[in-house]
């Protein structure tokens, strides 16, 4: 009551106790520690006068002229009387969502946590890790009306955590976090991931150009914090942000402001070519995380090794979510690769059964499309095109057990070490990777499959160690843009400077879209300096020489009509 006067309202009935969520599994209350001197408590975005009471906070924020809030943690894992009330109201919402939840039981699921084991979730489970998705959804969505009111700009950035981690993004999806179904509430999502970008061994690089990807596709902005520490850590991360399409990049501290003001320069200098841009993507990787409501953990598993497999042999890629498997959204691409996803609506599995009717190609690996997302079996027939096309040979279609007999052990290595967060021991594994695996194979049996389906050479530029490519393409009336980022990982994954040496100039093959044909080429470096490159053209593809560059170069084609 005392502080009516800010609009927070009137003192709530309920005992702020009964607020807090019960049975929740991350981040218990805790009591004043030395290295972190307050009290947490875990009170649940579902109770009314908490609620009100964040959204009293955020239009105060408002208030004051701030552009927007960071939402920190965004985990709910909750059984409170409030949340059991919404649950039953959220399944009658949805009658017969999941084989097993059609009586009378209105009782929520989701009482261990089902990320640190091999179990599969129940339809109880995966329902209730999708309600408490939504709730999050919701709560976001709430603060930000009341700000729009102020300012129609105001944003949330959300903290979706590290998504690069197999487990650690399994236990997001089973405590509220799906970027996608939060998409309609925020426009800007933060990725905080455990360990820097760097290179694990000497030649192979680890980094967060997936989840730039991943967020650009869906049209949302990347906050990516990778705790990046070192002068060269930052310094790749802010490269990292450059080649990403439009979205941010987190340091830790204030440390190195010279950096900061380096990569500002350069960012406001080139603002015609590094925002805007739509990814030219050839093959369409499908990274699944709604898979994770039903602790299918192995789909996360190969799709990560394979992100990482089509970095190493620069094959464009684009990172699409299951709701993208329609029609409209799927002719865009030429391949088209789905590592056991096992959970499908049948709307989905007609997709792709067009896309391959249309002449697209596809791969497939595990058990794709067994179950839709109610959790019936479906039978053989309605996932013939799934499972069983590369048996009856039909034409650009491969199916294999799984994606360990294509993609290099180093990969799935790289990404199960991951989930080590202490890191002094992630380094030590790191370094034990690297003299186990040595380099990955070359070429990649994964690249050779897809350029045999698609019937062409899809990489952007020959073996590369150490760099990493994206491409992107504006098409306008009468101009077009293609641009090429290349990044070289000059500094392990320990933070230690990795000498480049004498590095070799990169041979480029970029694709031309339809009726376009190339005009100029320039290179364009952190340092603001352009040169001028000569350019070949066959009809389909672009061909030039990036110059030796030690961290970043930034390839501009102007385009024009044919």
């Amino acid at each position: 009551d005392d502080y009516a006067s800010l609009g927070i309202g009137t003192k709530p009935l309920r005992d702020p106790i009964l607020w807090m969520q019960r049975e929740r599994q991350s981040f218990g209350a805790c009591a004043p520690a030395p290295n972190y001197p307050l009290w947490l408590y875990r009170p649940c975005v579902n109770e009314p006068a908490w609620s009100r009471y964040h959204e009293a906070v955020v239009r105060l924020v408002a208030d004051c002229g701030y552009d927007g809030v960071f939402v920190d943690d965004c985990i709910i894992e909750c059984h409170h009387d409030m949340c059991e009330q919404k649950f039953a109201a959220f399944l009658g919402r949805r009658s017969g969502h999941a084989s097993g939840l059609s009586g009378t039981d209105r009782s929520m699921g989701a009482t261990q946590p089902l990320w640190q084991s091999d179990a599969t979730a129940t339809a109880r489970d995966s329902a209730t890790h999708l309600f408490w998705q939504e709730s999050m959804r919701d709560y976001l969505d709430r603060i930000q009306v009341v700000a729009h009111k102020r300012n129609p700009d105001f944003f949330a950035i959300a903290n979706w955590g590290s998504i690069s981690r197999v487990r650690g993004a399994a236990g997001r999806a089973q405590s509220g976090k799906d970027i996608e179904v939060w998409k309609p509430a925020t426009k800007w999502v933060m990725y905080e991931e455990a360990h820097p970008s760097g290179l694990v061994g000497t030649a192979n690089p680890f980094g967060y150009s997936l989840q730039y990807n991943q967020a650009l596709t869906l049209g949302i902005r990347p906050v990516v914090h990778s705790y990046a520490m070192t002068p060269e850590q930052i310094d790749l991360g802010y490269a990292e942000c450059a080649a990403g399409g439009g979205g941010a990049f987190v340091q830790p501290d204030m440390r190195f402001p010279e950096i900061r003001g380096k990569w500002r320069t350069f960012y406001e200098a080139n603002r015609d070519v590094l925002e805007g841009f739509s990814l030219v993507a050839p093959v369409g990787l499908v990274i699944a995380y709604d898979e994770l409501r039903y602790n299918n953990k192995e789909h996360l598993r190969q799709a990560l090794a394979a992100a990482q497999e089509l970095y190493a042999s620069h094959i464009p890629f684009a990172a699409i979510p299951k709701s993208y498997l329609v029609k409209s959204r799927l002719r865009k691409y030429r391949v088209l690769v789905v590592p056991n996803v096992m959970y499908m609506e049948q709307s989905h599995v007609g997709a792709i059964s067009d896309f391959v009717a249309r002449g697209g190609k596809l791969l497939t690996a595990g058990d794709c499309g067994t179950f839709d997302m109610e959790m019936h079996e479906r039978d053989v027939p309605r996932r013939r095109m799934l499972h069983e096309a590369a048996q009856q040979s039909v034409g650009g279609v491969l199916h294999v057990p799984s994606l360990e007999g294509l993609v290099s052990q180093h990969a799935f290595d790289t990404i199960a070490a991951l989930d080590i967060l202490d890191s002094g021991e992630f380094v030590k594994r790191a370094e034990e990777i690297a003299r186990v695996t040595g380099l990955a194979r070359e070429p990649s049996p994964l690249a050779n499959a897809l350029n045999h389906l698609a019937e062409m050479d899809l990489a952007v530029t020959p073996s590369a160690p150490g760099v990493r490519t994206v491409v992107y393409e504006k098409l306008g009336k009468v101009h077009g843009t293609l641009t090429m980022h290349a990044l070289r990982y000059a500094v392990n994954v320990a933070g230690v400077a990795v000498p480049s040496g004498d590095t070799a100039p990169l041979r480029v093959a970029l694709p031309v879209p339809q009726g376009w044909r190339p005009s100029s080429a320039v290179v364009r470096s952190v340092d603001n300096s352009k040169k001028a490159l000569e350019v070949s053209f066959d009809g389909d593809s672009m061909r030039c020489t990036v110059p030796s560059f030690k961290l970043y170069a930034l390839l501009v084609v102007e385009l024009a009509h044919q």
